[in-house]
């Protein structure tokens, strides 16, 4: 490079803040910075499959967060017709309804709060919290909500 410019950085944070800080400690190694350009990124997933087959209104992610290191944790609502549905954790495990990867973490069930262990069934309108680092297969997703069966 010539000039001014002969250094570029590549800087990656979850917020204004945390960007703000990485700046302020470039700044304090003496390094003067003459151009900045923020990029932000966004991934955005539908809550439910649109279209005409009456499924139009179906929310199946309750909820979404995105961790350091790629983990993710969701939130899905199970539906009637979801294949997941009557089905135990350990059943779900031996016949790949559930990816490997992914563990459950609670089932909220009727304003209770239940620890998932391998008898524990599954039932409709079950609030199951997902947990899986390298984010989830459309697979899993699909098992408790119903879609793509």
């Amino acid at each position: 490079m010539c000039g001014t410019g002969n250094i570029h950085i590549t800087t990656v944070g979850e917020d204004a803040q945390e960007l703000s800080r990485i700046t302020r400690d470039i700044s304090q190694l003496g390094l003067e910075i003459e151009d900045e350009h923020l990029l932000q990124h966004e991934e955005c997933r539908p809550n439910h499959t649109f279209g005409p087959d009456g499924r139009r209104g179906r929310k199946s992610i309750a909820d979404f967060m995105s961790l350091s290191g790629g983990a993710e944790v969701v939130e899905v609502s199970v539906t009637h017709d979801a294949k997941i549905e009557g089905m135990t954790l350990q059943e779900a495990n031996e016949r790949s309804v559930i990816a490997p990867k992914v563990l459950v973490v609670s089932v909220e069930r009727d304003e209770n709060i239940i620890t998932p262990r391998g008898n524990t069934h599954i039932r409709a309108d079950d609030l199951v919290t997902l947990f899986a680092r390298g984010g989830f297969p459309e697979e899993t997703i699909a098992a408790f909500s119903g879609d793509l069966q």
